[in-house]
């Protein structure tokens, strides 16, 4: 794998548009699990697709952060986390 030949160890999430409900809530076992890949990455890697689906994701019905979220946007903003995206990863990085 080309993210392991220059050093990376990657770590999925496993929170979709499918499982949102289970797999960002940080107390299920999914959620606790996704919740410690994101507090500790040094690199959060957002892909390409559909940005709605994106938006389901990592909101909340009101659109307020969901508590895996919170944790990339406070991380990201205290400059512990590096983001990156392809297309539509890239595109759910700004403000609309």
């Amino acid at each position: 794998m080309l993210f392991k030949t220059y050093g990376f160890t990657p770590k999925h999430v496993t929170a979709h548009i499918d499982n949102y409900k289970v797999h960002t809530n940080a107390s299920t076992k999914e959620g606790a699990a996704n919740l410690q890949i994101l507090s500790t990455a040094d690199l959060i890697l957002f892909n390409g697709g559909d940005q709605s689906r994106h938006a389901r994701t990592w909101l909340k019905d009101d659109g307020s952060p969901n508590s895996l979220f919170a944790v990339v946007f406070q991380r990201a903003s205290n400059g512990s986390v590096l983001l990156a995206g392809t297309s539509a990863g890239t595109m759910i990085m700004g403000n609309p």
